[in-house]
């Protein structure tokens, strides 16, 4: 599905629920837009554009993420889903070093086992390395993310 498209979609199948205004009508008035421009810009008629930070209030207020999927694939790229557990609740740096090192070992073990085999990168073994990599990224951002709590929670303390 193109950008616009997904966008389209976005709009037209808003539905807060509890007789507020549905369809595009509705979302632009949700995220301060006027309807009718938007509504101009999500259809692609006219000279109106859907901006992209629209986009991304558009993404934000209805969680629904087909803009976020088709601008991706656009780039040859896919989204990878961060889990809850992100933010952590303490900032233990050393853990999350710890645990990143293990995703990245997991990481390099997968690509060593695939090409240890004969050479080759068969679809199952990129499948096995794209989830190792998605797991290791996130263990990255949890620990750049610990790294940063930390900082700022001695910025607070100090005089």
């Amino acid at each position: 599905m193109d950008v616009m498209t997904a966008a389209w979609n976005v709009a037209e199948d808003y539905n807060p629920g509890q007789g507020a205004p549905r369809g595009a009508h509705g979302l632009a008035k949700a995220i301060g837009e006027v309807p009718h421009t938007f509504g101009h810009a999500v259809a692609g008629r006219g000279g109106a554009k859907l901006g992209l930070l629209t986009a991304v209030k558009m993404t934000k207020r209805t969680g629904d993420l087909r803009i976020l999927h088709a601008f991706a694939a656009e780039c040859g790229q896919m989204c990878v889903a961060l889990p809850e557990s992100l933010c952590l609740e303490s900032n233990d740096c050393m853990k999350a070093l710890a645990e990143t090192a293990k995703e990245f070992n997991d990481l390099v073990q997968a690509v060593c086992g695939s090409l240890a085999d004969d050479g080759d990168i068969s679809e199952n073994d990129l499948k096995r390395i794209d989830r190792e990599g998605g797991e290791a990224l996130v263990k990255l951002q949890q620990l750049l993310n610990a790294a940063r709590a930390l900082h700022l929670s001695q910025e607070r303390s100090r005089p």
